[in-house]
C-alpha cells in the first residue's frame, strides 16, 4: 500500500475495506490489462478530493441567496428552528450528504455537522450527496416536507453522461470496455493532463464556469 500524499483524504470506507477490493480486483479483473489492474490501487491509496473538497464542501450551508457560509462557521438548533419557520424561498441552503442510501427527508443534520468538522472526518465517513435542497421542517409525526417541494438552484451542475454495453455482450467484453474508459484518464506524461481525456477538456475549458471531470465506475 502507497503512502498517501501529503494532505491526502483516504475515506474510512477504503481504508476499512482494502481486502475485499484487493480480493475483487484479483479474482474479476483476470481480462483487463496490467496498466489497468495498477490503475486500481493506486486510486484506492491517493483519491482524488477535488470534487469534495473545491465543489461540494463549499456548498455545505448557503444562505438563501446561495452565498457560501464560513466553514466551522456555528449553527445552533435555534438557528435551524428559526429557518424553518422562513418561507421556503428565503430558508438557507444546505447540501444533502449521507453514508446511507436511505436518509429521511433527505434532511439538513449531516450537512450541519460536516460544516462544523473536518474535512477529512466527513470524507472519511460520508460517500453520498444530492441535489441542494433549502431547510426543511418536520411535523408533529416527525416527517419531513418532501424533497420534491424544496429542490433550489445550486452553485454548481453536474452533468453525468453514462454508458450501460449492451445486454448482449458477455462479461469479457465488457471488462474489456472497462479497460478502454479507464485508459482515457491514464497518465502519461509529467503533466496532469497528459491523457486521453485531455480532448474533452481542452474543449469544456472553453466556457467559463467549467470546474472540471470527475469519473465514476459503479456496478455489480
Amino acid at each position: 500500500m502507497a503512502k498517501p500524499a501529503q494532505g491526502q483524504i483516504v475515506p474510512d470506507h477504503l481504508i476499512g475495506n482494502r481486502t475485499e477490493f484487493e480480493r475483487l480486483l484479483t479474482e474479476h479483473f483476470a481480462c483487463v490489462s496490467p496498466k489497468a489492474v495498477n490503475q486500481m490501487p493506486r486510486a484506492l491509496d491517493r483519491p482524488s478530493n477535488r470534487l469534495w473538497t473545491e465543489i461540494l464542501a463549499p456548498s455545505l450551508l448557503l444562505d438563501a441567496g446561495g452565498h457560501h457560509h464560513h466553514h466551522h462557521s456555528h449553527h445552533n438548533q435555534m438557528d435551524v428552528v428559526a429557518a424553518c419557520a422562513l418561507p421556503l424561498h428565503m430558508r438557507p441552503i444546505y447540501l444533502p450528504i449521507a453514508d446511507t442510501v436511505r436518509t429521511k427527508g433527505r434532511n439538513h443534520k449531516l450537512a450541519i455537522w460536516a460544516s462544523e468538522a473536518e474535512l477529512a472526518v466527513v470524507q472519511g465517513e460520508i460517500s453520498l450527496f444530492a441535489n441542494v435542497l433549502c431547510i426543511g421542517s418536520q411535523n408533529e409525526d416527525g416527517e419531513w416536507e418532501p424533497p420534491s417541494q424544496r429542490v433550489v438552484g445550486a452553485p454548481y451542475t453536474i452533468f453525468t453522461l453514462e454508458y450501460d454495453p449492451p445486454s448482449a455482450w458477455d462479461r469479457d467484453r465488457r471488462l474489456r470496455f472497462l479497460d478502454t474508459q479507464l485508459g482515457w484518464f491514464r497518465q502519461s506524461g509529467s503533466n496532469d493532463l497528459d491523457r486521453p481525456i485531455r480532448a474533452v477538456w481542452d474543449w469544456a475549458v472553453r466556457f467559463s464556469d467549467f470546474r472540471g471531470i470527475c469519473a465514476d465506475w459503479s456496478g455489480n
